[in-house]
């Protein structure tokens, strides 16, 4: 119930011992105890246990609300669940308490816990329901679960300066990608020190885009933080905008703040990510080949990070291709389809696919797999045909003009 009081953010760990055990020693070892019990609660309910998210120096936050409304009256459109009101429990605990008096305190906080984790669970059990009736049949419910997690739309600030053309049309190419929403923010004043990101608290991420000596210096922050998610300098022609572009959705999406855990501290895991980000449409070989193998790294010791799975997909096809290798085309696709069976809107997962097929000839399913991909990233029409082949060549070897 605290979880939920406070969903989709953080309890921290004090407060969650204040709350929970108001006059109980409960030591921060028996917490985490308790935590992994609700963890397997809800794994054992048809959940996923990433629902119940951990962040050192955050504590927990339960990334899905409980919801008591029936179906037809949630109105929502991102699959986030209605809050329930607190008196939810109170039946369930009064019939099996039987009345307990103040006096029997023990057996009173003995009794909570062996009900909550019931109640708990078919609460949970629901909100699977209530979510599988709203998202149809074509996906089980523990992708709906997944599909809950992180904001939806993705609030991108965009600090810039109105006459600033880069920045405007940076907000052209964005503004058609789905659950994005692009927010104008005054951009930083340095006399004054005022940061207009950090001051809007409707916005997950925040770009600034800054004219320097080289070109543009484009910068994505974490509003809450003011963590550096990436940073990078590009000259001023379309062909450059349009590459940052797409690298920067690959960073606006709910998957990859989930990842993060609402801190903006970058692990390792997304480190590599970020570098494999920039190798996106890049002809350098060697660093292509370094992010791709910084990813195999990732996917085998972080298997929940699907985005960068995604892309270690969309990565593979595009070296497999260079270097003839059907059987690595083969085996990228089948990486994209098995990520698409936990997390079915991930474009570069789908462009994967659809790329695959088109290098074996298989025309229609790359058209199908690339319509998919552009519904969820429209950007990739800039670089893609209707059937997945590269609008461009991408290939440094031999081609000048690259």
């Amino acid at each position: 119930e605290a979880l939920a009081a406070s969903s989709p953010g953080f309890v921290s760990s004090d407060a969650l011992l204040g709350r929970v055990w108001p006059d109980t020693h409960i030591g921060p070892d028996a917490l985490k105890q308790r935590v992994r019990l609700l963890r397997v609660s809800l794994t054992d309910a048809g959940y996923d246990a990433r629902l119940l998210d951990g962040v050192r120096g955050e504590g927990y936050a339960l990334r899905a609300r409980l919801m008591d409304a029936p179906p037809a009256m949630a109105e929502a459109r991102a699959p986030v669940l209605a809050p329930a009101p607190a008196p939810v429990l109170a039946p369930v605990l009064a019939d099996r308490l039987g009345g307990t008096s103040s006096g029997d305190r023990n057996s009173t906080v003995a009794a909570v816990r062996r009900v909550v984790p019931a109640a708990l669970i078919l609460l949970v059990i629901a909100a699977v329901v209530t979510l599988a009736y709203r998202s149809g049949t074509e996906r089980p419910s523990a992708t709906s679960a997944v599909s809950a997690l992180g904001p939806a739309p993705v609030r991108l600030g965009i600090a810039a300066h109105p006459n600033d053309t880069v920045a405007a049309q940076l907000m052209d190419l964005l503004g058609s990608t789905p659950n994005l929403l692009l927010v104008p923010v005054v951009p930083p004043v340095a006399a004054s020190g005022a940061d207009g990101c950090r001051e809007t608290d409707l916005i997950h991420l925040c770009l600034s885009a800054n004219p320097t000596a080289d070109g543009y210096t484009l910068t994505v922050t974490q509003r809450r933080t003011g963590a550096m998610i990436n940073r990078e300098t590009l000259d001023p022609s379309r062909a450059s905008i349009a590459l940052a572009a797409l690298r920067i959705a690959q960073f606006a999406t709910p998957a990859v703040l989930r990842w993060l855990g609402g801190s903006g501290q970058g692990d390792v895991a997304f480190d590599h990510f970020r570098s494999a980000v920039r190798a996106l449409q890049q002809c350098d070989t060697v660093f292509r080949s370094e992010s791709l193998a910084d990813l195999r790294l990732t996917a085998a010791q972080s298997p929940n990070f699907l985005p960068a799975r995604a892309l270690l997909a969309a990565l593979s096809v595009d070296a497999a291709e260079a270097a003839n290798d059907t059987g690595e085309i083969t085996r990228a696709t089948t990486e994209a389809s098995a990520v698409l069976t936990r997390m079915p809107d991930l474009p570069l997962a789908h462009l994967a696919i659809a790329r695959g097929a088109a290098l074996r000839g298989d025309t229609v399913a790359g058209r199908v797999g690339m319509t998919r991909a552009v519904r969820l990233l429209p950007l990739l029409k800039r670089f893609y045909d209707e059937s997945a082949r590269p609008r461009a060549p991408r290939r440094c070897a031999g081609q000048a003009s690259q």
